[in-house]
């Protein structure tokens, strides 16, 4: 497992971001405390029992965790449930009633991300065997939620938001008090960073539309601390620069899906030769699960608007079409 030892820092009083590496990504975990604690994500199995649970032993007074919360079904936010719940049986673990399936049942969840792209990505029974490793013991949410709860922790109260788009039940927690949200990775920018700050991984998003709205939603939050799971945590200027960076990505992307597919006349393109053309055209990286997975979202987003329709499996400019302005981008 490529990990790094947690860093510990407080962002406010009763507010503690867990930072480390995975997979050669930043990773954040955040501790909202009151009387009792909500901690945001797992982390990846192994990871709890060799750097999280010692780390909060550090911490003072005492973490009396009650609320474990997986942001989505995906290992580093979800993989470590098990050995929390060793450690803290009446821990309660939430996540939003459209991840609780994935996040208790390994294998299902494995077939969906990854299942789908075998054949053109050859993951092989080696990287198979690896995510189920991480992914830990099946043990699922407690607790499925809708968005807009309110977490009592004690002298501390956050709400649940909903932010759908990297997957469809994305979910973060903000604390209106202080002003601090955590987003998870529903705010990707132009990609996952390393250490270093170089970005190592596209974005990567269920649902185009969704992603959009997401944005917006976090746009008309009063915020003063943005915590994320992969560049850590975000405050002042520094927010407003990240949600751009965000928008610029989606817009541009659009743009760019939109060429590929003028490009090609009346022959049309398929997803997958978008995608390919995508990735040499204007990628930095090479095609990969993540481009394929974002060019077939936004072509389904272009063809919901009007802008591009199929034709026998293959995608075409819609000649009836509305004419497609940098302004329109995002737009429903």
């Amino acid at each position: 497992m490529s990990t790094a030892p947690l860093d510990i820092r407080e962002i406010v009083p009763g507010v503690i971001a867990l930072e480390t590496l995975f997979w050669g990504k930043k990773l954040n975990l955040y501790l909202f405390t009151g009387d009792g604690s909500l901690l945001c994500d797992a982390g990846a199995a192994g990871m709890p029992t060799e750097f999280i649970l010692p780390n909060l032993g550090r911490i003072k007074p005492p973490v009396q965790l009650r609320y474990l919360l997986n942001a989505h079904s995906h290992i580093d936010h979800f993989g470590g449930n098990a050995e929390f719940r060793r450690r803290f049986p009446e821990l309660v673990i939430l996540a939003h009633a459209k991840e609780m399936e994935l996040i208790a049942d390994h294998e299902k969840q494995y077939r969906i991300i990854y299942d789908r792209w075998t054949a053109l990505f050859q993951f092989d029974e080696k990287f198979h065997k690896e995510c189920i490793e991480l992914s830990g013991d099946n043990v699922g949410p407690d607790m499925g939620l809708q968005g807009d709860e309110i977490v009592d922790l004690g002298g501390r109260a956050v709400r649940v938001i909903n932010l759908p788009g990297h997957s469809f039940g994305d979910i973060g927690v903000y604390d209106a008090a202080d002003k601090v949200l955590f987003s998870g990775e529903a705010l990707l920018g132009e990609g996952a960073r390393n250490d270093a700050g170089e970005i190592v991984a596209p974005p990567y998003y269920e649902n185009a539309q969704d992603c959009y709205t997401t944005i917006q939603t976090v746009q008309n939050l009063d915020i003063r601390y943005l915590c994320t799971s992969h560049f850590g945590v975000l405050e002042g200027e520094a927010i407003q620069t990240h949600l751009n960076e965000c928008l610029d990505f989606f817009n541009r992307y659009e743009q760019d899906v939109l060429a590929v597919v003028k490009a090609a006349g009346k022959k049309g393109v398929s997803a997958e030769e978008a995608a390919r053309q995508y990735a040499e055209k204007y990628s930095p990286f090479e095609f990969r699960l993540e481009t394929m997975q974002l060019v077939s979202t936004h072509l389904d987003y272009l063809e919901e608007k009007g802008f591009v329709r199929r034709q026998q499996g293959r995608f075409v400019i819609a000649d009836d079409g509305p004419a497609l302005r940098r302004k329109d981008m995002g737009k429903t």
